[in-house]
């Protein structure tokens, strides 16, 4: 009974502790780029990173002119669906640190969606897990067909 309701408890804090960390953390880290990148430009995909993995998946780089001077940056987001070369885009960068961007079209709204799901679907299951009984029910022999 005692091993029982030990279980229960791990059970308990990894599904709420990472089911926390889905819904809260990570979203939260993924969308605070898009609160500090907040001067808006028009850039250009000038070329297309490859993965070294496996070679297809691809992330756009873009050349941007920030207060006069042009700047190339490249998405950290990996994909096989990408923009064209020649494709024109508007992104957020950060005035403080222009290495740092964000860009609507490159799909980090959808992932911190996913994981915002995801994470309150953990939080649900631990909060199932709360409630189920533990022990023995009345009447239980622990045969099927009693």
């Amino acid at each position: 009974m005692k091993a029982l309701r030990f279980v229960k408890i791990i059970m308990l804090i990894c599904f709420l502790g990472i089911g926390s960390i889905f819904a809260i953390l990570v979203p939260n880290v993924i969308t605070a780029k898009r609160d500090r990148c907040t001067l808006e430009v028009s850039a250009i995909v000038v070329d297309l990173a490859q993965d070294s993995s496996d070679g297809s998946l691809y992330a756009p780089v873009y050349e941007a002119y920030i207060e006069g001077e042009a700047v190339r940056l490249t998405s950290n987001t990996y994909s096989n669906i990408h923009p064209d070369i020649g494709d024109e885009v508007q992104m957020f960068v950060n005035p403080d640190k222009t290495s740092e961007f964000y860009s609507p079209s490159d799909g980090s709204d959808l992932l911190a969606l996913i994981f915002r799901i995801v994470g309150w679907v953990l939080i649900g299951f631990g909060v199932i897990i709360l409630f189920i009984p533990m022990g023995r029910r009345k009447g239980y022999q622990g045969n099927l067909y009693n």
